[in-house]
């Protein structure tokens, strides 16, 4: 669980200097579970409601890296061959495409595109990196599932269409952490990889070439391993970089 500046989870303290002002107005608005007063005046009960799940204020965010693998520049010309979330000091979570769904039924990645919507969803924001709108990750996961989504509502199958719930317009938020690299830093090159090996952070050490990417269109297993091992590792270089940038800017309320 990560919290905003002015809020120190581990000594439980509140500092209102350093606090947003959403952040302050909120702590003036909402009242605790026991007593029925506002937290600004009962801080410790704060704690408690939390820690029990009557709450959750806006700096209480499920936060999770974020990144995709795909065969193509375009998201019309080819499919996702892997992405993989990593919870905010958490474990990462890899989905590849299946070697036999690929060979028998050509359904490529429905499958995980409908797997993406529900694990998008255990998150609040995603952090990527050149990835939010107009850029690569976001646009081409949510292009591959507005076309499984038309496939099923043409076949009349509603409940498939269903589970392809992409999250819409301020359901959740994206932080594109390309943007602070761009802002507040000086830098000959903005790569992820050069960026992070900058501050000591390994990255890309799992290089992918031509004949990898090739042997995954044909679903050999061996390259399809080799691009979610890339994937993983993207997403701790993300968490790496994402811990020493985010203190310098302000996570907006970007929508995915």
């Amino acid at each position: 669980m990560l919290f905003k500046k002015g809020v120190d989870s581990e000594q439980r303290k509140i500092n209102p200097n350093k606090m947003l002002k959403k952040d302050l107005v909120w702590l003036h608005t909402n009242k605790c579970a026991s007593h029925n007063v506002f937290y600004s005046e009962h801080p410790a009960c704060l704690w408690k409601d939390l820690d029990k799940g009557f709450i959750k204020p806006q700096w209480a965010e499920k936060i999770a890296m974020f990144d995709i693998e795909a065969n193509k520049e375009f998201a019309n010309w080819g499919y996702v061959v892997a992405y993989a979330f990593k919870p905010l000091d958490g474990e990462p979570i890899l989905r590849k495409i299946n070697p036999k769904g690929m060979k028998n039924d050509g359904d490529w990645d429905k499958h995980m595109m409908i797997q993406l919507c529900k694990d998008l969803r255990l998150f609040d924001r995603v952090v990527v990196y050149w990835g939010k709108d107009a850029r690569w990750d976001i646009p081409w996961v949510r292009t591959r599932t507005l076309y499984w989504k038309s496939q099923a509502l043409k076949r009349k199958d509603y409940e498939e269409a269903e589970k392809l719930n992409f999250p819409e317009y301020m359901e959740m938020f994206v932080y594109d952490l390309y943007d602070p690299v761009k802002a507040k830093l000086k830098m000959s090159r903005k790569g992820l990889g050069y960026v992070s090996r900058y501050f000591g952070i390994p990255a890309k050490e799992t290089w992918l070439d031509s004949n990898c990417m090739n042997c995954s269109m044909k679903g050999e297993k061996w390259a399809i391993d080799r691009i979610g091992k890339h994937c993983v590792e993207d997403v701790e270089t993300t968490e790496g970089l994402y811990k020493i940038l985010h203190p310098f800017t302000r996570q907006g309320r970007t929508s995915i």
